[in-house]
């Protein structure tokens, strides 16, 4: 199968209307400041409990490195009741 020209552009047009009317439905923030979650590895490496363990890991780190809410804004760059509401 080719994809023609004409197709690509049906194809463009159907997804740029689809992402405007997700972003009217869900405008949410600017992918400028979004936080972003990676895990490398082989689906060999993972099990049910990846997923909590990685949390687990995250809660500890936190609890060592971010004690208090004005750890966490200086740490990441946030004004403080900001850093209140999140460090709970």
């Amino acid at each position: 199968m080719t994809l023609t020209s004409s197709s690509l552009d049906d194809w463009g047009r159907r997804l740029t209307r689809a992402s405007e009317d997700i972003a009217r439905e869900f405008p949410g923030e600017s992918p400028d400041r979004q936080p972003v979650h990676t895990v490398y590895g082989g689906a060999h490496l993972f099990s049910a409990g990846t997923a909590a363990r990685l949390g687990e890991l995250a809660l500890d780190f936190a609890d060592r490195w971010v004690g208090d809410p004005k750890a966490l804004a200086e740490i990441v760059g946030i004004d403080g009741e900001l850093a209140e509401r999140v460090h709970q």
